[in-house]
């Protein structure tokens, strides 16, 4: 005999990646229950999406959302603190970081604010966070936080634009920094309450108005 027969299986390239899909598939599902909770919440508020219509929208199962979520508690705190959090940092939080002068402030708030629609995160942020403020306290505790990290980062901007030299000293950046972020809050809610078109628009224009005036003399 000129060699050994190898008793060993080969492994194909295919069965690997069909391991690798089998075991990514629960991050996968829980993602679609997290994002058709994102579409549920912001849509039809809180109170209004029962789980039956989180797992309709995610195309799923009961067994599969409580195989990732004890109940809607459960559910609802991830989906604040992993899908809400991060669209609310990628628009709002971070290009704070950014912004170098007074306009370029007024761009990114009037920009933002324009776009705010049903889906956007401050617009789910103010709805479902005023839906839930007096119910579990875990839960308002999930929304205090994002609000507080909003204000935190949008005081230190101000504070920023103090020091450079291109928003006026006078200036109290706590005070401006709630001021401004729930006069965008309150542009999200009442812009589920009407079918103006040029609301966002005029209300922008509006808090562009303000802004301008936080400008040295």
């Amino acid at each position: 005999m000129t060699g050994r027969i190898s008793l060993e299986r080969p492994v194909c390239g295919g069965m690997l990646d069909h391991v690798a899909t089998r075991r990514k598939q629960p991050e996968v599902t829980r993602r679609l229950l997290l994002e058709a909770a994102h579409e549920c919440f912001s849509t039809r508020g809180h109170a209004g999406s029962g789980i039956g219509a989180v797992i309709a929208r995610a195309g799923t199962t009961s067994g599969a959302l409580f195989h990732h979520f004890a109940d809607k508690r459960e559910l609802t705190l991830a989906w604040i603190r992993e899908v809400l959090a991060a669209r609310l940092h990628e628009e709002w939080i971070a290009p704070l970081s950014a912004v170098g002068s007074l306009d370029e402030l007024r761009v990114l708030v009037r920009d933002r604010c324009t776009a705010i629609d049903l889906s956007s995160p401050v617009s789910a942020l103010a709805a479902v966070g005023a839906e839930i403020a007096g119910a579990e306290p875990t839960l308002r505790d999930a929304i205090d936080t994002l609000i507080r990290e909003w204000h935190e980062a949008l005081e230190a901007t101000i504070e920023r634009g103090r020091s450079e030299g291109w928003i006026h000293r006078g200036i109290r950046p706590e005070n401006e920094s709630k001021l401004i972020i729930a006069s965008i809050c309150g542009l999200a809610v009442t812009a589920r309450m009407t079918t103006d078109p040029s609301h966002n628009v005029r209300i922008a224009a509006a808090i562009d108005g303000y802004l301008d005036t936080l400008r040295p003399v």
